[in-house]
């Protein structure tokens, strides 16, 4: 599976020291509940811990399209804008994104370094009750880690 790591660690955070912390695994597709997730991995990792942002492209699209300029180097972009580790209570992180399928992007990556716990965001759109998509859905059956599923927040709310 091709690769691209954006380190996006900041400054202050280059000495953190994951292991006094949680090292958390979290998917961020973009969307509200993408955000909410990505809020939510923040606060289990605490300040001193350690945040993997993973985003698993679209089918056909490859790492170096997504580093090219044009619309979904843009989206890319504007993803990687909306996970802000410039808060001093925030943990270290990097944002991996990945060609190829979402559950298996995260699974690799959580067995990669380690993760304390896997944090996925609900999907939004799901009519009935207690229904939770694919990739959620893959992720338990085959996590070793724990995984969260955060709800989306309420309309009008920020994470």
């Amino acid at each position: 599976m091709a690769s691209l790591t954006l380190d996006r660690t900041p400054e202050r955070c280059s000495s953190a020291d994951p292991v006094s912390g949680l090292t958390v695994v979290v998917g961020h597709d973009g969307s509200s509940a993408g955000r909410a997730a990505v809020a939510h991995a923040a606060r289990r990792a605490g300040a001193s811990g350690y945040v993997v942002v993973v985003h698993a492209l679209p089918l056909g699209v490859s790492p170096e399209d997504a580093e090219r300029e044009g619309d979904y180097a843009t989206t890319v972009s504007a993803l990687l804008e909306s996970v802000d580790g410039s808060s001093a209570d925030r943990p270290s992180y990097e944002t991996r994104v990945v060609a190829g399928p979402a559950s298996k992007a995260l699974l690799e990556a959580a067995q990669r370094y380690g993760a304390d716990e896997i944090v996925l965001g609900a999907a939004a759109n799901r009519q009935a009750r207690g229904a939770i998509g694919c990739v959620s859905a893959a992720v338990l059956r085959h996590s070793s880690s724990p995984v969260t599923i955060v709800p989306p927040a309420p309309r009008g709310a920020t994470p």
